[in-house]
């Protein structure tokens, strides 16, 4: 997984980009997550890249960040792929934040969440705080790879497997094991509803 718009996208370079990251998956035999800054649209895209390097998936950041992104939101649901790694989803950085884009994940059978970020030393640490929830809520591994904040590896339990300042050494690769999400929990069936109850029954 690569952070939040880490690369540039134009229609001019999309051949020379395509090729070279080809190359680096046939070469990893990995799965790739990669965030991109689209300049001909705006946009602030996610792409999924199988091992032989072919483009499976693309995803649109929903939820932007008040008066700082200026590119357009994103209104498809976030991609689902069954892979040999198990069913990865992806999510953009605030969109973390918000519970739906994670809870549609989880509803659809997400076991692991790819989560691209760009955070800065003001937020880094909070931000960082807030995958966690959305794992456990949504019962999925999140991997969380930032530029400019703190890179983790959460299980499905919001335990810290691995984690990384980036703010401290921007040149390293995270690695670590984590076990799949087994999804479909009740909070990524039916919501807040137990929270509205009890709004209703304090407002009786």
């Amino acid at each position: 997984v690569w952070p939040e718009m880490i690369l540039a996208q134009r229609a001019e370079w999309a051949a020379a980009v395509d090729s070279a990251l080809a190359g680096i998956a046939q070469a990893s035999g990995a799965w790739q997550v990669i965030g991109f800054r689209d300049r001909d649209q705006p946009r602030n895209l996610a792409r999924i890249i199988d091992p032989t390097g072919r483009p499976r998936a693309e995803y649109q950041k929903t939820h932007l960040v008040t008066a700082m992104e200026t590119s357009q939101p994103g209104t498809e649901p976030a991609p689902i792929l069954d892979t040999p790694l198990g069913r990865l989803g992806v999510m953009i950085c605030n969109d973390d934040v918000f519970t739906d884009v994670a809870r549609s994940l989880g509803r659809r059978g997400a076991q692991l969440v790819a989560d691209p970020t760009w955070d800065w030393a003001d937020v880094a640490s909070r931000h960082a705080t807030i995958p966690r929830l959305r794992a456990v809520e949504n019962r999925v591994s999140i991997i969380r790879a930032t530029q400019g904040g703190v890179s983790q590896l959460i299980d499905p339990r919001g335990r810290i497997v691995a984690s990384h300042s980036v703010l401290d050494d921007p040149h390293q690769v995270l690695v670590g094991d984590l076990p799949l999400g087994d999804a479909g929990s009740l909070y990524s069936r039916v919501g807040d509803v137990f929270a509205w109850a009890v709004v209703v029954l304090l407002a009786g």
